[in-house]
């Protein structure tokens, strides 16, 4: 019998973008996932003004400007230091937000002071009017990670410090691209064990729930033991922009080499 075991990545290897920077969230039909703080108020701005907000007992929503009210940007405060709720925003417009409010802790680098909430279909007449160029596919994403590339209209960093170790496999992730549709993630896994193998199976990965992942790549998903050739692959990941690397988790498994011939 196989034995299994999760690997997860945690949040303490880099902060993200600056708290007060807006992040933008491009809606459609499926649930997006925010992060606002307690202890004050998080910014959400609409294409149209919020006629009806359903689901929304765990936070105080009410026009940002009290003095003069604009129901397309509203101010919504946590009420309790911890939880979460899918809160259904419906615009005059028409549309439909469904929003998965996580609320922080105080000051959390994950959460962000303001979110722009954008209509998806507009995405690429959106793309093609911004300086830093049309948007671009999470296939093109990952090709470009692949081959580490910049990508035009993406944030990108290189990173040299940034290990976890979970049980005999160390997770350093050593690049982030960060743009306004998709982010990508790219990790190293190396396995310490003198003796053992360990396969990651990237089709059953998940990052946060409900899952924000979009694509995944593994260069090699068998771990040859510690020291000899093939202890170390590359794992690539694309997610939508409203994921964290602290809430990708790797299937990890112990690999048995019999009948491998």
């Amino acid at each position: 019998m196989m034995r299994k075991s999760l690997l997860g990545v945690f949040a303490f290897f880099i902060s993200f973008t600056p708290f007060a920077q807006a992040k933008l969230i491009h809606f459609g039909s499926s649930l997006e996932t925010v992060r606002v703080s307690y202890g004050g108020p998080t910014i959400f701005r609409f294409p149209s003004e919020v006629r009806t907000i359903s689901q929304a007992s765990l936070f105080d929503i009410k026009p940002a400007n009290a003095e003069d009210p604009d129901y397309s940007v509203l101010s919504v405060t946590p009420r309790f230091t911890k939880g979460s709720s899918q809160v259904v925003f419906i615009l005059s417009n028409g549309g439909t937000v469904r929003v998965k409010i996580i609320i922080a802790e105080m000051g959390s680098a994950n959460a962000h002071a303001i979110y722009d909430f954008q209509d998806q279909e507009n995405l690429l007449a959106e793309g093609m009017k911004q300086p830093n160029g049309p948007s671009i596919s999470a296939t093109d994403l990952m090709k470009a990670m692949i081959r580490d590339d910049f990508v035009s209209g993406y944030k990108y960093r290189k990173l040299s410090s940034t290990k976890s170790r979970m049980g005999q496999i160390v997770v350093s992730l050593i690049r982030i691209y960060e743009g306004d549709q998709f982010n990508g993630y790219v990790f190293t896994a190396k396995n310490i064990h003198k003796k053992k193998s360990y396969k990651i199976d990237v089709r059953r990965l998940f990052v946060g729930r409900p899952n924000l992942a979009v694509l995944s790549q593994v260069d090699n998903p068998v771990l040859k033991p510690g020291k000899s050739e093939g202890s170390e692959t590359v794992i690539r990941i694309v997610t939508k922009a409203t994921a964290l690397y602290s809430d990708v988790v790797l299937p990890v498994s112990v690999h048995s080499d019999k009948g491998a011939q």
